[in-house]
């Protein structure tokens, strides 16, 4: 797939530049863009390198399919484990942890291929032309935790019952800023 070796090419110049040289032997390739090739890959890259601490997978799919080879054998992502992957699917941010991601400029890339194509057909060029758009990182921020902002009463309790009589549980607060610019702070039981 000529779209993943630019990528794993992008990526090992990249690390050059930040003083990082990946070995070739912790490089595997997978057979297709999907789940289940970036779940195997990663599957044998962590067995076999089990001293790997980040990923960079030529597409997000592949990245979920680490994510999901990962948790198999026992490791939590970010903690034990970094994963990257490349387009920014919607998917990207729906999954928990959300996955860091490279962003492609669509819109750009859509303009710039319609124009060639239009090219292309009128001959205005010989052939294909290679061009470098920019792209984006996107790492998702992480949820800070929210300050206590007081009890909650008993006539709150959302299921309708009575607090007082039911097992105690920990309160989830949300923490809302009116108009005014003043918190207010609701209790989800």
């Amino acid at each position: 797939m000529p779209t993943a070796q630019a990528r794993l090419q992008g990526f090992v110049q990249t690390s050059g530049d930040a003083d990082l040289r990946p070995h070739e032997h912790r490089v595997r390739y997978a057979e297709a863009y999907t789940f289940a090739a970036g779940r195997a890959a990663a599957a044998d890259l962590l067995t076999h390198e089990p001293e790997v601490t980040g990923l960079f997978c030529a597409n997000d799919l592949m990245a979920l399919g680490a994510i999901e080879a990962a948790r198999e054998l026992a490791l939590v992502v970010p903690h034990d484990l970094s994963v990257v992957g490349f387009d920014d699917i919607f998917v990207s941010a729906l999954v928990s942890p959300p996955l860091t991601t490279v962003r492609q400029p669509l819109v750009q890339l859509g303009k710039e291929a319609a124009e060639l194509a239009i090219a292309l057909i009128e001959q205005e060029v010989a052939g294909p032309d290679r061009r470098m758009l920019p792209v984006e990182l996107v790492v998702p921020t992480r949820p800070q935790r929210r300050q206590h902002v007081g009890a909650c009463s008993p006539w709150l309790n959302a299921r309708g019952g009575n607090a007082w009589h039911q097992p105690p549980q920990k309160p989830r607060w949300v923490a809302r800023a009116s108009s005014s610019g003043t918190r207010r702070a609701s209790c989800v039981s």
